[in-house]
């Protein structure tokens, strides 16, 4: 057993590109220990964690620096140390965001919904569902059909 902790020591320490903190790589190293017999399978286990954590950065050269604290805090309170489940959620919560970018504006055109009002049904979800933005999302995608409705109704109805 000390053998194998010593070989995954020297393992570890010949990543030294990772930029991965001390405390980090104990919870990496302990998970891996937990999780898996193999010395074999600790290794691999460890080195996916340590690439999960690189392309994470790797990421945070494609967002602003706003962008990425914004999404990193909320997948790393999520996934505490799981690098890999941060990579994958962080993807998904960039990919709704813009998607939700995009449906302001096409809705936006097309409805006339002033900024204010799209502004306060984007902050209104993420004050209800803080932590999911394909909630986020059904919320302000309602929010504009209910505001459609609201619009012709009173057209109509004046």
């Amino acid at each position: 057993m000390i053998k194998k902790i010593l070989c995954l020591m020297i393992v570890i320490g010949n990543i030294s590109h990772s930029q991965i903190s001390e405390k980090a790589m104990d919870k990496l190293r302990d998970r891996a220990q937990r999780q898996y017999d193999s010395y074999s399978s600790q290794q691999n286990y460890i080195e996916s964690e340590i690439k999960a954590y690189n392309k994470l950065e790797k990421l945070g050269e494609e967002l602003s620096p706003e962008e990425y604290d914004y999404f990193l805090k909320r997948v790393e309170s999520m996934y505490p140390y799981n690098y890999s489940m941060q990579l994958k959620k962080m993807r998904e919560e960039i990919k709704f965001s813009k998607e939700l970018q995009n449906r302001v504006v096409v809705k936006v055109d097309k409805l006339a919904v002033p900024k204010e009002i799209v502004e306060r049904f984007k902050a209104e979800g993420e004050r209800l569902y803080p932590k999911n933005t394909a909630e986020q999302k059904r919320y302000f995608d309602s929010s504009i059909e209910n505001y459609k409705f609201i619009i012709n109704f009173l057209k109509k109805n004046k």
